[in-house]
């Protein structure tokens, strides 16, 4: 190739490079952030769910037919006894088992909450406890508050004193009606009831919650006979009935 085709071969080269260079720029120009290096993208963070440290609140609300004293302290005499229990959690209540001492009774999942208590087979005078467990879903337990039933079969003792069956009383007069043995082995007296019925109906005249169990009976004005109802209740429920009938007369020599 001739010295006059290398020449022109390098011109057009460089007119092509010079072409080139000025459309770079012009493109540069138009686009600053081209050799910018790209931001890195944020980095994914993974959401751990709240741990759940609390546990359910459980509480006793009624021991159906138990006969409390106070809320932690009852007495029952029957075969058959319904647990009722209240329970709220932060997340959710996932269920309430029932105990009796150290054994299940029942179990449930949804509210109300309560089992059934067979006490049957309970020995007159046997002490247990009564509680309710809750658990959520995390497996947190609850327990409510302990409540102390003793089971009481046993009817209070009782004598009436004064006046004799079989008796005279005044009219008009305060005849005094008094008991004798008046207890209660496992649960206490609750209280004595003083009736009189002159044969058409029960007028209650005392109401004694304290011993000595007396009472003052006003003899009406009118003769005849009245039976006198004297009625001993433990704090279980448990009555003790006891009767005396006398005539009422205007003396004692006469009827």
């Amino acid at each position: 190739m001739g010295k006059n085709n290398q020449k022109g071969v390098a011109n057009i080269l460089a007119m092509v490079v010079l072409v080139l260079g000025l459309l770079a720029g012009l493109y540069l120009s138009q686009n600053p952030t081209f050799f910018k290096p790209r931001a890195a993208e944020p980095t994914k963070q993974t959401v751990s769910a709240p741990i759940d440290k609390t546990p359910p609140v459980v509480n006793i609300t009624k021991v159906t037919g138990a006969l409390m004293i106070n809320p932690t302290n009852g007495f029952i005499k029957g075969d058959r006894a319904e647990v009722l229990a209240t329970a709220t959690d932060n997340v959710g209540v996932k269920k309430v088992d029932f105990y009796i001492d150290t054994g299940i009774i029942g179990s449930t999942t949804t509210s109300p909450y309560y089992a059934v208590w067979n006490t049957k087979a309970l020995v007159d005078g046997s002490k247990h406890l009564v509680y309710a467990i809750g658990r959520d879903a995390a497996g947190n337990p609850g327990s409510s508050i302990y409540v102390n039933i003793t089971m009481d079969r046993t009817p209070p003792s009782l004598t009436v004193n004064s006046p004799l069956n079989g008796g005279t009383v005044i009219l008009g007069t305060v005849q005094a009606i008094t008991t004798t043995n008046v207890s209660d082995k496992v649960s206490g007296v609750n209280n004595v009831v003083f009736q009189v019925n002159n044969g058409t109906n029960n007028a209650t005249i005392c109401t004694v919650s304290a011993s000595p169990y007396n009472c003052n009976w006003t003899v009406p004005a009118q003769a005849g006979f009245y039976t006198i109802t004297v009625t001993a209740t433990d704090k279980a429920g448990n009555p003790t009935v006891s009767t005396v009938k006398v005539y009422a007369q205007k003396s004692k020599t006469s009827k």
